[in-house]
């Protein structure tokens, strides 16, 4: 992580010119993907992660992300509206998806997907290029999520 927000390049990944990027790497027969590969994952770092309360239970009143945990009043009882950390779940575990339901909103179901980092945020690679930063992305899986 570190070495990729150290170069001069991705550092500010926001700012990078995707189209002369891809003028680059599609001008050749076989494309060499990897400055794609590495914007990428420098957007991942610098704005897909939820780095708001570290490793910690957010705390009420500093994190606005911070819930109080359903039935409980006590302030140690706060949770991440957001989820996090989030479930790892491995390639294998991926193939269909893991779907929980989301504890905070009746109805609403959340689908994880592969992932090694349990603060990363759920995202399409194709539109967070695209986008060139933060994109919440979640998967419509019932018609009650689209309505």
């Amino acid at each position: 992580m570190i070495e990729n927000l150290m170069d001069a390049r991705l550092g500010r990944p926001q700012t990078v010119n995707l189209r002369v990027l891809l003028d680059r790497t599609l001008s050749t027969e076989t494309p060499d993907l990897t400055s794609l590969k590495q914007l990428l994952l420098a957007l991942i770092e610098d704005g897909q992660r939820h780095t708001m309360h570290g490793n910690r239970a957010p705390e009420k009143g500093k994190h606005p992300c911070a819930r109080q945990r359903p039935g409980t009043t006590a302030p140690s009882q706060t949770v991440c509206r957001y989820l996090y950390p989030k479930e790892l779940i491995s390639q294998q575990q991926a193939q269909e998806g893991v779907i929980h339901s989301d504890p905070f909103r009746a109805g609403l179901y959340n689908l994880l997907l592969a992932r090694n980092d349990p603060w990363v945020n759920n995202f399409e690679t194709h539109l967070l290029l695209a986008n060139l930063g933060n994109i919440d992305w979640r998967p419509l899986i019932n018609l009650w999520s689209v309505l």
